[in-house]
């Protein structure tokens, strides 16, 4: 009787120890998983974003010379600022992120590795690379822990 109880309190003190492990693990793959649904979220543009950019509106008029041709060279014309051409070229650097992140999400990491790899070789001078490298060592955490997990 005694080994009988002896094995069975030395499987519930196993049972015990090991919990946590468990728990911890599955705990590092759903912080992971979080990472990238916030990463994601952070790639979408804000619905207040545009209350906080600067609104202003520079007229130009030229002289315009005999070889310029224009509708009416009376009239002055609103010209863009490299501000906007930034913003809008970021904005298409963020979908394709974006997508990347989705397949992440989606548990087809390899793909999603593949992107993040285009995206690096598209961009090489993008501001959003650090995040992209990041997200290159988070995206081997989680699919070195999604290997390690058994399928339930």
């Amino acid at each position: 009787m005694k080994t009988r109880g002896s094995t069975i309190l030395a499987a519930v003190v196993l049972g015990v120890m090991l919990a946590p492990a468990a728990r911890c693990e599955s705990s590092a793959l759903d912080s992971l998983k979080t990472w990238f649904q916030h990463w994601k979220e952070g790639l979408a543009g804000s619905a207040v974003e545009g209350q906080y950019q600067q609104k202003s509106l520079t007229n130009v008029a030229a002289v315009r010379g005999k070889k310029q041709k224009a509708d009416d060279p009376n009239q002055p014309y609103i010209k863009g600022t490299l501000d906007q051409a930034q913003e809008k070229k970021l904005r298409k650097e963020r979908a394709e992120l974006g997508q990347a992140v989705d397949l992440i999400l989606s548990g087809k990491f390899d793909e999603g590795g593949k992107k993040l790899d285009a995206f690096e070789e598209k961009h090489q001078n993008s501001p959003l690379l650090r995040d992209v490298h990041q997200a290159r060592e988070k995206l081997k955490e989680l699919k070195a822990g999604s290997s390690e997990r058994p399928a339930q």
